[in-house]
């Protein structure tokens, strides 16, 4: 049995991220989906070039398309380790006709509870535009919005 270090950067009741040091080193999650584990080695967003870290954001924002709604991408999704339930917890904003949901999403901080940023946002391109979306974003300033992440206990 080897010795070494665990560093835990985020621990609520389906999910923990941490970090071992020891004969196994890195960054690595346990997600829980229904009553299963799993378990997964991941990256930290430091490994990914600190963009998450420093608020750079993707320029221009990326759009796709999924079932007839439209993607406005602020940051790339593979930055973050997991989304919240629900938008209204973080911000006390009205967004416009056409805008489906808001995705905000957390990321892990080195020593530090995990923050929280808008990952994208998602609406009905029969009812609003991109560009529409886009300055409803900067408007807002969705896009240099930054929190901790709210603990809470999640539902099964």
């Amino acid at each position: 049995m080897g010795t070494g270090k665990i560093t835990f950067l985020n621990f609520t009741d389906d999910f923990i991220s941490f970090i071992l040091r020891g004969v196994v080193q890195g960054y690595f999650v346990l997600l829980k989906k229904g009553k299963v584990w799993y378990f997964k080695r991941s990256k930290l967003p430091i490994e990914m070039g600190e963009d998450i870290l420093e608020g750079k954001y993707l320029k221009p924002f990326k759009i796709t398309k999924y079932k007839g709604l439209k993607h406005m991408h602020i940051y790339d999704h593979r930055e973050f380790t997991r989304c919240m339930e629900d938008w209204r917890e973080y911000l006390d904003i009205t967004p416009p006709r056409g805008i489906v949901d808001i995705l905000i999403c957390a990321y892990p901080v080195p020593s530090s509870l995990p923050r929280v940023r808008v990952q994208r946002v998602i609406y009905n391109p029969e009812e609003i535009s991109d560009e529409e979306v886009e300055k409803w974003i900067k408007d807002n300033k969705l896009h240099l919005w930054v929190s901790t992440q709210i603990r809470k206990k999640h539902k099964e």
